[in-house]
């Protein structure tokens, strides 16, 4: 069994479940979510909004759960904590270890039994890799989809729309870590993808609306033609929605960066370095998209 210990949001659990992906191809062993967090009892932000025909989901505060975690905590021999084959003990997963993992992956065989993923795995090299060996990855189906989800791709598909994803919200937190993109690195991406004054643009984001407007002063005054995304049922829903535009502009978030990654028909923009701070962060360029430099609010 390959469990996977869900961390973060949901664009950081994509990235989780394809690192499981690879070992699997390996070991061809099952694949089990275990999610770590009390906001994973629902989902709203979960991956558990996706129906994964061959993966096992523990809900939270089961008894299943309590007893998978005691067997941890009592039993260090069970399974094999990858973060350790990794040999760092920050969570953070540099390019070092990057390759680590994937060289571990490759060095394992269906003799193996039981292993233990707790990290981000945030990695493009782990993503061309698994694409390699599989094909594209496909855009797993929601178990349920709202009626204005519905509404809403409708729109998008036939309407030649821009989505650009604006990150707020948990990321004020983090200003000098994760950072907030400013309305420069928009302004530049628009303009990396020929946006003009007539260009449809949809907003996508965790902020208040007039927040926004405000902070995006420049912006909006120059593309005049936008409208904002309604509220969706789940991150689930708006990751997929931001996936049916025609382009994207992405914040430096892995929600938007896993919409560019299912829209194969679409013009992506990414940027580069994703984080602010050169501890943390990386690039996440993928084959086919466009590269703009970070400016920082």
């Amino acid at each position: 069994m390959i469990n996977i210990l869900l961390r973060g949001g949901l664009g950081n659990q994509f990235f989780q479940w394809q690192a499981g992906k690879l070992l699997q191809q390996f070991t061809n062993l099952d694949i089990r979510f275990l999610p770590q967090q009390r906001r994973f009892t629902h989902d709203k932000f979960g991956i558990d909004a996706f129906d994964f025909p061959d993966v096992t989901i523990l809900k939270a505060h089961s008894r299943k759960l309590d007893l998978f975690m005691k067997r941890i905590t009592r039993r260090p021999d069970f399974g094999l904590l990858v973060t350790e084959a990794l040999s760092e003990k920050s969570s953070t997963f540099t390019e070092s270890s990057e390759s680590n993992f994937i060289n571990f992956c490759k060095s394992q065989s269906s003799q193996s039994t039981s292993f233990i993923l707790d990290r981000f795995f945030q990695s493009s090299a782990i993503t061309q890799l698994l694409e390699e060996m599989m094909g594209i990855i496909e855009v797993p189906k929601l178990k349920n989809e709202s009626a204005q989800f519905r509404n809403l791709i409708q729109d998008l598909d036939f309407g030649n729309y821009t989505a650009v994803h604006i990150r707020r919200g948990d990321y004020n937190n983090f200003k000098n870590s994760i950072g907030l993109l400013s309305e420069h690195y928009y302004l530049r991406a628009a303009t990396l993808l020929g946006l003009t004054s007539e260009s449809k643009i949809v907003f996508f984001t965790d902020a208040d609306v007039n927040s926004i407007i405000h902070e995006f002063q420049e912006f909006t005054c120059k593309y005049r033609n936008f409208t904002f995304a309604p509220k969706l049922e789940n991150a689930a829903e708006v990751m997929l929605s931001m996936s049916h535009c025609h382009k994207i502009i992405t914040a430096n978030s892995t929600l938007s960066w896993w919409s560019g990654k299912f829209a194969s028909h679409t013009n992506v923009v990414i940027p580069d370095p994703f984080f602010r701070s050169s501890e943390i962060s990386r690039s996440l360029s993928m084959p086919g998209t466009l590269i703009q430099e970070s400016f920082w609010a």
